[in-house]
C-alpha cells in the first residue's frame, strides 16, 4: 500500500510539474500574442478617446461658424442700411459696419477658444486611463 501511495504521490508531483512547466512554455509561447493584444486595445482606446475629442471639437467650431455667418448676415443688413447717406456719412457707415462684424468674428472665436479649452483636460486623463489599462494587461500577459 505505501508503494502505491509512493508511486501516485510521484505521478501527481511529477504531473504537477509538467503541467507548470507546460503553462510556462504556453505562457512563454503566447505573451507575443497576449502583449500585441494589450497595444491593440490600447489603440483602440486612445482612439476613441481622440474620435470623441474631435467630436466635441468640431461642435465648438461648428457654432463659432453659425456664429461668423450671423456677423456677415448682420453685415450684410448694416451696409444696406448705409446705402441712403453719401459720402463721408456712407464711408463712416461703412466703417462702423464693419468693426461691428470685425468684434462679432472675434467673439465667436474667443467662444470657440473657451469651448474648447476644457477638452483638453479629460482627453488627457483619458489617454492616461488608456495607458494604465495596457500597461496592467501587459503585467498579466507575464
Amino acid at each position: 500500500m505505501k508503494a502505491r501511495t509512493a508511486v501516485l504521490m510521484f505521478t501527481v508531483v511529477t504531473g504537477a510539474g509538467a503541467l507548470s512547466a507546460g503553462v510556462d512554455v504556453a505562457r512563454a509561447q503566447c505573451k507575443p500574442l497576449c502583449e500585441r493584444q494589450c497595444d491593440a486595445a490600447g489603440d483602440m482606446c486612445k482612439g476613441q478617446s481622440d474620435l470623441q475629442q474631435a467630436i466635441s471639437r468640431s461642435q465648438c467650431q461648428l457654432n463659432e461658424r453659425t456664429a461668423r455667418l450671423a456677423c456677415n448676415a448682420t453685415l450684410a443688413s448694416d451696409l444696406a442700411a448705409c446705402a441712403p447717406s453719401c459720402g463721408a456719412a456712407q464711408e463712416q457707415c461703412e466703417h462702423d459696419a464693419k468693426a461691428k462684424r470685425d468684434e462679432c468674428s472675434k467673439t465667436a472665436h474667443d467662444a470657440r477658444d473657451a469651448c474648447t479649452k476644457p477638452l483638453n483636460a479629460p482627453h488627457d486623463q483619458a489617454k492616461h486611463a488608456c495607458d494604465a489599462t495596457r500597461d496592467a494587461c501587459h503585467k498579466m500577459c507575464k
